[in-house]
């Protein structure tokens, strides 16, 4: 091989081994990236997964607080139906009670006007001074 043959073989060597080089570089670099990449990736699902248990024990929380509005609502409209009863049970028995009165006043106007309105009926009148 002649000199100059050689020197362009040991310059295409050259080129080879930069280009190598860049090669190396590159794929050192692209493997960094790659690692740092998924490096932010297991972050933001460590993240995701903490929201999600997050969220989780909210929803659980809230269930509870509704479940226990619910007991308390249940509770309340069987209050509301108990008493209810007792004012219609009241109301009837008012009614009753009223009729009864009215039935008794008769009978007691009737005895007062037997007794001549506790007058005795001795001054000739016969009814109430009124």
């Amino acid at each position: 091989m002649t000199q100059e043959a050689e020197r362009e073989y040991a310059e295409i060597r050259e080129r080879i081994r930069q280009s190598e080089d860049r090669l190396d570089k590159f794929e050192a670099y692209s493997v960094a990236n790659f690692k740092r990449a998924n490096e932010r990736m297991d972050r933001a699902e460590k993240r995701a997964e903490q929201f999600e248990k997050r969220q989780k024990k909210r929803w659980e929380a809230a269930e509870k607080r509704w479940e226990a509005a619910d007991q308390r609502m249940d509770k309340f409209e069987k209050q509301i139906l108990v008493t209810k009863k007792l004012v219609d049970a009241g109301m009837k028995m008012l009614v009753r009670l009223g009729a009864r009165m009215d039935s008794l006043a008769k009978t007691q106007q009737a005895y007062m006007r037997s007794l001549g309105n506790g007058h005795n009926r001795g001054n000739g009148r016969n009814g109430t001074k009124r």
